[in-house]
């Protein structure tokens, strides 16, 4: 498909509160004159009439009240109703609208986004949840209204209707004037958003896609979705179905020594641990725990397990889905998009519960939390209804992402959305959600909706050198009892930003072997999912300590940390891979950032073909940032650089960093002399020499047990505000940051 349907005319009728879909001779309701006689059927019954500006409540034919409309919607406007006939649809105490965020007391709904209500009011929490998902809010005080009472005569009428009650319209336009004037206007905001209009396909960079409708199995966006491809930990979400189809959710299974050597430690299960099924679901989904996965399977007989797997791919209709393993880390484990798609919604049809445990925030068992490592969990995307994320480095990024999107007052839509080796799954995601959630693309202006406006601005966080091994590891086992959230107690601040970066000075892995450095750092994977719960979304690991351990620890680290779901800049699986800048968007606008090291260790440059880390001594820097800055409205350059322990930046930092604001880079943040070095501003950008140390051990002096935290709020065009927070380090090598 090369264009879309955003939604179809059959949606505009629900939007508009026309009935388009049943034909041009049942376009309308039934036409109702002044003084119309009821008939009495319905014990109750409404009169609405719009020139007069009058609600009648009817009881037996008899009229018991008349109330004055404070307000009638607009013509033209979202709330417009025609003259005719109706039932009484929905009611709401307190209906919150997912068109204005306002909540609308004692409403009752006429038809399609028609409804009777009180006096509306904004919701805070509204706004904020939904500025966390990057929806536009309104910015008004006074809400847009519908058929709007004194909030007295809206809670009578509340109290004296039931749903399927009769409503009679008269008075205002006429119904086909009202429907023709919304319909034939394609100027009209309406119309652009919710019409059957087509809108060019996003630039995705998944290699295979598909968004379809989960309610009618409509495919409304495909590129290559019968592709076979690696899916990785998506398959997890098979795993779990099978496991609830066939086995008691009160079985124990116990870890086995083979579970607990299947790569990965995120479930931080134990050998001889007994749980439940129902309770290792919390580790499968919430960190991806490959361990619980293999447990799941060994309790019922691995051999037996995966043949059933199979067999209910087959039945499901994914005739080209194979299972090699339960977590995902096979490349033999495959399937397609349009295949995933039938298992979302064999799970969104029958197995909500399964999906609400996927996008739970945390749950608990056996003494043990997991918090959710997916990012539309730690946003508190309202819209997400649950999925599972993935990586292998034969899958790329992997995903299945289930959303309910608001069509209207009293409508919603439910969507799937599939990627398979995607390169950057967030942004796709951001893409896709923007085409297919009209919301996020909407302004007010005098009650009605027009194009454009969204929150032009992200606010980025940026802190120093993030070290937790050596004494800072033996404090999180003395003192944090081996959590390694533990390190982040006194760090809140990490969660208010769009973004959160800073350098990670060495690998996450227990894997490869001491080289022999003076000082050789290699930290506990456990700590990966610590660095996500703090708030982080990106790390430079273009440093000199990255290769403490070797190539496996440092190819290890990679992969930990797209699985926990954090980019890796200033590195990548191959050199191309780590020139690419990592992008993440917020708010509509696109954030880019490269990471290089001036400080080694030089032999993870090459050779050609594996991953390697970028350095400063690339011939080719500045054509790297200029190619990098084509892609986004703002990049982020992280330089290695300096001398230790010295508070003035050397003229090499100060060449580096200038050449690349003046090849395009609009933030440039560095590391490695472990002390707090100047921000200056140059051409209109921000240039941090060096940010101290954020997590690290060196308590020999005062400048080393302290930072800088450094927030940059960036519109599209320019930045517009830098703040600086101190950093202390506490004694038990806590970053304080409130």
């Amino acid at each position: 498909m090369n264009s879309i349907k955003t939604v179809s005319l059959v949606v505009l009728a629900v939007i508009i509160g026309l009935s388009i879909g049943r034909g041009v001779s049942k376009l309308l309701p039934t036409s109702v004159s002044e003084g119309a006689v009821h008939d009495g059927e319905s014990a109750h019954e409404l009169f609405l009439d719009m020139d007069k500006r009058l609600l009648s409540l009817m009881e037996g034919g008899m009229e018991v009240a008349k109330l004055p409309l404070i307000t009638i919607p607009k013509a033209g406007s979202l709330w417009e109703i025609a003259p005719g006939e109706y039932k009484v649809g929905r009611i709401d105490r307190d209906h919150l609208s997912p068109i204005t965020k306002a909540i609308y007391p004692f409403a009752v709904q006429l038809y399609g986004n028609a409804f009777l209500h009180g006096e509306p009011r904004m919701d805070i929490q509204s706004i904020l949840q939904s500025a966390a998902t990057a929806l536009a809010i309104p910015s008004i005080s006074n809400p847009p209204t519908s058929f709007r009472l004194l909030d007295r005569d809206a809670e009578r009428v509340f109290a004296f209707v039931r749903e399927g009650d009769k409503v009679l319209v008269s008075g205002g336009r006429s119904g086909l004037e009202a429907a023709a004037s919304v319909l034939k206007d394609a100027g009209n905001a309406v119309s652009r958003v919710f019409s059957d209009t087509k809108t060019e396909t996003p630039a995705i960079r998944s290699h295979a896609y598909l968004v379809g409708d989960l309610a009618t199995g409509e495919i409304l966006l495909e590129r290559n979705a019968e592709k076979v491809l690696p899916i990785a930990s998506v398959v997890k979400l098979l795993t779990a179905y099978v496991a609830r189809e066939n086995m008691e959710p009160d079985a124990t299974a116990k870890v086995s020594a083979k579970a607990l050597a299947t790569y990965g430690t995120q479930g931080n299960l134990r050998l001889g641990e007994t749980y439940s099924i129902s309770n290792l679901l919390y580790p499968l989904f919430l960190v991806s725990s490959n361990d619980a996965a293999e447990v799941i399977a060994e309790t019922m007989g691995r051999t037996e397990f995966l043949e059933l797997s199979n067999d209910t791919a087959h039945d499901l209709g994914m005739e080209n889905t194979k299972v090699d393993e339960p977590a995902g880390l096979s490349p033999k484990t495959v399937s397609t998009a349009r295949e995933l798609f039938v298992l979302a919604r064999a799970l969104y049809e029958k197995d909500e519960d399964l999906l609400a445990i996927t996008r739970a925030k945390e749950r608990s068992a056996n003494g043990q939390k997991w918090t959710n490592v997916n990012k539309l969990v730690r946003a508190g995307d309202l819209r997400y209804l649950g999925g599972k994320t993935g990586y292998i480095p034969e899958a790329g990024l992997t995903s299945v992402s289930l959303f309910s999107f608001p069509m209207g007052e009293f409508e919603k839509r439910d969507l799937a959305i599939i990627l398979l080796r995607s390169v950057n799954r967030d942004e796709d995601i951001t893409k896709l959600l923007r085409v297919f959630a009209p919301e996020a693309n909407l302004k007010w202006e005098d009650s009605a909706f027009e194009e454009g406006a969204k929150d032009e601005k992200v606010s980025l966080l940026f802190v120093g050198d993030i070290m937790a091994d050596r004494g800072v590891g033996a404090s999180v086992r003395q003192n944090g009892k081996g959590d390694y959230n533990f390190l982040f107690n006194f760090a809140p601040l990490l969660k208010t930003a769009d973004i959160t970066f800073g350098n990670l000075e060495g690998p996450i892995s227990d894997k490869g072997y001491d080289l022999g450095n003076t000082y050789s750092f290699r930290m506990d994977p456990a700590f990966v999912q610590a660095l996500g719960n703090a708030g982080f979304d990106a790390v430079s690991i273009a440093n000199n300590h990255i290769g403490d351990w070797g190539r496996a620890a440092f190819e290890d680290t990679l992969l930990r940390l797209r699985t926990g779901d954090i980019l890796a800049v200033g590195a990548g699986e191959d050199e191309e891979d780590a020139m690419r800048p990592r992008v993440m968007e917020r708010n509509g606008i696109k954030i880019g950032f490269l990471g290089f090291s001036d400080v080694g260790p030089t032999w993870l440059a090459g050779p050609k073909g594996q991953p390697v880390v970028l350095m400063a001594s690339h011939p080719d820097i500045k054509g790297i940032i200029e190619k990098a800055k084509m892609d986004v409205d703002h990049l982020v350059v992280s330089f290695h650089f300096g001398e230790e322990y010295q508070k003035t930046p050397t003229a090499r930092q100060q060449d580096f960093a200038r050449r690349a604001v003046n090849a395009g880079a609009s933030i440039v943040v560095g590391h490695h002399p472990h002390v707090v070095q100047p921000v200056e501003r140059y051409k209109g950008s921000v240039i941090a020499y060096s940010l101290g140390n954020f997590i690290f051990d060196q308590y020999f002096s005062s400048d080393t047990m302290e930072g800088l935290a450094l927030r940059v709020v960036v519109s599209k065009e320019e930045i517009l505000e830098v703040i600086e927070h101190t950093v202390k380090i506490n004694d038990k090598y806590q970053p304080i940051l409130e």
